[in-house]
């Protein structure tokens, strides 16, 4: 796979989880900010887990030097550190 094919399924993979963000605020109205890496809904903790997949470590990095959104660059960077975790365990 071409690096322009990493960015482009790293970038279907932060949509999707993006979409499930927003099911989860639909089904739990007023529950505030939602962070992927503690939150409780099915739907984000798959999507989440399908963007740290230790196989994604690369195409993580790629867009952690292009992301100039601060919001964005703090949840790339928090992928990269449970990428990175979940490489160490084997998962």
């Amino acid at each position: 796979m071409s690096e322009g094919d990493h960015s482009h399924e790293m970038l279907v993979l932060w949509l999707d989880l993006q979409r499930a963000i927003g099911w989860a605020r639909r089904d739990q109205p007023g529950k505030g900010k939602i962070l992927p890496w503690n939150c409780t809904d099915e739907r984000v903790q798959l999507a989440w887990r399908k963007i740290t997949a230790p196989e994604n470590l690369d195409a993580l990095m790629d867009l952690l030097h292009v992301e100039s959104r601060k919001k964005n660059r703090v949840w790339t960077k928090k992928a990269i550190k449970e990428c990175k975790a979940r490489q160490t365990k084997g998962s």
